[in-house]
């Protein structure tokens, strides 16, 4: 499901509800990254059994779209944010089950290396999925 807004003032929020004996409840709410269009994959679950999830997304701007990403740990009752990074200038993200992988340019390298005719390198960054969260695996630079 994505959403989209059409004004800077607008907020997107996530929602959990819970079915029970035909009721229809709302379990806990929080926002996500303002003006971002909102995305989710399902990570592994927690050890303690609690449901994770990554909603990503990316906020229109600049010359690049900027990409933001919270994984999710929910109980039951609330939910917590585990990882986050947000504004990644040309941000990409491939995730699955309890690996997430995510690439960005710096933008002040971006246009300095514009400005002389050249492309700058993309930073990327591999995470494993723990559970506290993801950890940082390796990163390296990629060309662009």
């Amino acid at each position: 499901y994505t959403l989209g807004w059409s004004t800077i003032w607008r907020i997107n929020v996530l929602v959990i509800y819970e079915n029970q004996n035909g009721h229809t409840r709302e379990v806990t709410t929080t926002s996500f990254v303002p003006r971002t269009d909102m995305h989710y994959t399902i990570m592994e679950p927690a050890p303690e059994g609690n449901f994770r999830f990554l909603a990503y997304g990316w906020r229109l701007g600049m010359s690049h779209a900027r990409m933001s990403a919270v994984l999710y740990a929910f109980d039951g009752k609330a939910l917590e944010s585990q990882w986050k990074v947000e504004n990644l200038f040309d941000g990409k993200l491939s995730a699955a089950r309890n690996k997430v992988v995510i690439s960005y340019v710096d933008r002040d390298e971006y246009i300095r290396e514009t400005q002389l005719g050249q492309l700058p390198a993309r930073h990327q960054k591999t995470y494993s999925l723990t559970p506290q969260g993801l950890q940082l695996e390796s990163a390296h630079d990629v060309p662009y």
